[in-house]
């Protein structure tokens, strides 16, 4: 993974560590909430993050999260 982010202008929109993150172990539901954009502009987004809470507060369901790659990481 370190080499993966070697000369990438922002790796933490790659490493999933966010603040604030709902990690489940197990569901009945999985989805993916993947946004058209950079990870700074999908997570500014309120419907996704509304979207978001909502579906992890369900007690079989879990979400995640994707964005597209920076220009950067397409090298």
């Amino acid at each position: 993974m370190i080499e993966l982010l070697t000369g990438i202008e922002k790796p933490g929109r790659y490493t999933g560590e966010e603040w604030g993150a709902v990690i489940k172990q197990s569901s009945e539901v999985s989805l993916c909430l993947i946004y058209p954009d950079l990870y700074e502009v999908g997570m500014s987004n309120l419907g996704q993050k509304v979207i978001y809470e909502i579906v992890n507060n369900l007690p079989f369901a879990s979400a995640e999260r994707a964005y597209l790659p920076g220009v950067d990481m397409c090298k």
